[in-house]
């Protein structure tokens, strides 16, 4: 039922024990939630104070045993459950106090949310439901405004599990003015008949299609695509799986909702977060294709990852100092649209080289450091562009509504590779310095992406898979598209992204797959002796070597998220350390040295 009071609910409490109440912040048909300081510890925490239900247990046994199973819940996008507790007429708990604000105040009627801000949204809602689905809680009301946006960009579900232990996993009359919010719920929800995480499946698909459509589903649905025509089939598709009002045709799970989702999003790169055009992004392309198939360690190397070494700068955009005189380029979106901004050996605020004009992805230096190319969606769609260094005299080098992007300049500087969705969802282009005479050198049948030139000129690497193979791999062609090599370690073919070569042409840097983890690694040239140099866990990647190899630069994204942080390492791995402090895109943010 829609959210209301409950007419014969107790007053609240103004004081309960250990605690100060402050303001009310928050109110719906469970009950109430107040922001207060735990007095001992000084800290500000969040009570919800529950409405009572008419035929629930009085005694306090049940409820503390459902707090604890929820307490005992620790998951990066779910809110914790500190204590609970009882005073006259309210169970209450007391929970991590959020800063920001709901999903709700980033919706609005009609408004269609980009699927480029929306999928990430919707990624780290649906990794908290499979969380807490598989310790035998369901939600059974998810909406927007049990969606907390934080202050740093983080998602949070909320008023999990407050509903399905008291209602023993069915949805009796008399629970369900609590049993969700009837725009969300599931139609077994609203009808009293058993409920499991295919209640949750139905609600996020609800939230899902009004992000992406700026409109609720009716009960007869209406594609997607009606609402939105930017969307994909793909994402129609899902959508009109997830919202099926029998059980039996829905997504069985939340897990395999969210994978069904991501991937039709990716493919939907003309219409969403690329902009019009699509060669899909390897770093998603991996995330779907290496950790949902849970491809093994390249190099064989020790699967257990690491906490991430701790940025602690409080602006995103001032770096730590690093070693030598050559500068770093790289992507950041926390100036509105996604700017490229020049970092300093001596460290300190970056300095923005575009114009906050769309989004600017993959810069790439000239070998001169005079000129940058980039991949922009200025103009539309999204496009190879040209940029002196000081960010005059612009140039736009691709046109035709394909989606082109990751340039990368021959060594010589007369010629630009890029990727381009025009024959496939990927392929690898080889064009003059000026934009003419583009020639496709991968093959049409394959998805081919992240190209790099070997220091000589002779060689390009790139990351590249056909149908039916179970991910990418580590391939290298002669600079004509010829002789076309594998890499990968002889004990897995399959799991690499974003390779680089060193200064010397001697060895390549790249992603690979480590359990559920992108971890970055390096092989000789010939494909001999990988080995894995970090163990941060989430997704590693993008890496890019000094001009004097001694030194590697990577993005790290935490598993879940969308913004990456820059980190800094010597060419062996040592001395790790933080640049730059959640500020890249997930895709498209690839660091890369400069000459000064």
């Amino acid at each position: 039922m829609v959210e209301g009071q409950n007419s014969c609910q107790a007053e609240i409490p103004r004081q309960i024990p250990g605690y100060q109440l402050l303001d009310k912040i928050g109110e719906g048909g469970m009950g109430e939630v107040h922001r207060a300081t735990q007095i001992n510890l000084q800290r500000t925490v969040a009570v919800k104070f529950l409405n009572p239900i008419a035929g629930e247990p009085s005694d306090l046994s049940h409820f503390e045993r459902e707090s604890r199973l929820m307490a005992a819940l620790a998951h990066p996008h779910v809110v914790t459950i500190y204590d609970c507790g009882h005073v006259p007429g309210h169970h209450y708990l007391i929970m991590e106090y959020v800063e920001g604000a709901t999903l709700r105040c980033k919706m609005q009627p009609g408004r269609i949310l980009p699927a480029h801000q929306a999928a990430p949204i919707l990624d780290a809602i649906a990794q908290a439901l499979s969380y807490i689905h598989q310790r035998g809680i369901l939600h059974l009301d998810l909406k927007p405004e049990n969606v907390l946006c934080t202050a740093d960009g983080g998602i949070k579900i909320t008023d999990f599990g407050l509903a399905s232990p008291r209602a023993s996993a069915r949805a009796q009359p008399e629970f369900s003015q609590y049993l969700g919010t009837v725009d969300y719920c599931s139609p077994e929800q609203r009808h009293g008949l058993s409920l499991d995480q295919r209640c949750d499946v139905f609600s996020l698909a609800t939230v899902a299609y009004e992000m992406l459509t700026g409109r609720l589903p009716s009960r007869v649905y209406v594609p997607a695509t009606e609402n939105n025509p930017r969307l994909p089939r793909a994402v129609n598709d899902v959508l009109a799986k997830g919202l099926a009002r029998d059980p039996d045709e829905r997504y069985g799970a939340v897990e395999e909702l969210r994978r069904a989702l991501a991937l039709a999003l990716e493919q939907s790169r003309p219409q969403s977060r690329r902009g019009p055009i699509l060669v899909i992004g390897t770093a998603a392309v991996a995330a779907l294709v290496l950790l949902s198939i849970g491809l093994a360690n390249p190099g064989n190397q020790d699967l257990h990852a690491d906490d991430p070494t701790p940025v602690t700068f409080d602006n995103p955009l001032w770096s730590a100092p690093f070693p030598g005189n050559d500068e770093i380029l790289y992507s950041s979106d926390r100036t509105g649209n996604t700017n490229i901004f020049i970092l300093r050996p001596a460290g300190g605020q970056a300095a923005c080289v575009t114009d906050n004009q769309g989004r600017n992805l993959f810069p790439a230096p000239s070998p001169d450091g005079r000129k940058i190319a980039f991949a922009s969606d200025r103009d539309g769609g999204m496009d190879i562009y040209v940029v002196d260094a000081d960010g005059e005299n612009l140039k736009r080098l691709t046109t035709g509504g394909e989606y082109n992007r990751a340039p990368a300049w021959s060594p010589d500087g007369r010629s630009i590779l890029f990727v381009s969705n025009v024959v496939n969802e990927g392929a690898i282009y080889l064009m003059s310095a000026e934009g003419s005479d583009p020639v496709l050198l991968t093959d049409a049948a394959s998805f081919s992406a992240d190209p790099a030139w070997s220091p000589d000129g002779a060689n390009i690497a790139y990351a590249g898979y056909t149908k039916g193979e179970p991910g990418l791999r580590l391939l290298v062609m002669d600079a004509d598209g010829k002789n076309v090599r594998d890499l990968g370690a002889p004990e897995n073919r399959y799991g690499y992204l974003f390779p680089a070569w060193s200064p010397d042409g001697k060895r390549l840097a790249y992603g690979g797959s480590v359990g559920a983890s992108i971890e970055v690694f390096a092989c000789n040239a010939d494909g001999s002796n990988h080995r894995q140099l970090t163990k941060l866990g989430g997704s590693n990647s993008l890496a890019s070597w000094s001009r004097d190899a001694a030194r590697i630069i990577f993005q790290h994204t935490n598993s879940g998220e969308d913004t990456g942080s820059l980190y800094i390492m010597d060419a062996d791995g040592g001395n790790l350390a933080p640049l730059l402090k959640a500020a890249g895109p997930r895709e498209g943010g690839r660091p890369v040295w400069k000459r000064k």
